[in-house]
């Protein structure tokens, strides 16, 4: 068989058999590592609570 060969054979898998397939090979793929990340929660100002983070950060600045 040829590499070309089994790279289409493996281009036509779903999702779940090209998992199962890097499993059993036991092949780091990035399709494994997209389902496992976790994204990073932002904390979110306020309109006032930005108002006042500018303020200090503009007062502390200007007597500089």
């Amino acid at each position: 068989m040829l590499a070309e060969t089994a790279y289409q054979v493996i281009e036509a898998l779903n999702e779940k058999e090209k998992s199962r397939l890097f499993a059993m090979l036991g092949v780091q793929s990035e399709l494994v590592n997209k389902t496992k990340t976790a994204t990073k929660k932002i904390k979110i100002l306020s309109d006032a609570e930005a108002v006042e983070y500018l303020l200090r950060k503009f007062k502390k600045c200007s007597y500089k």
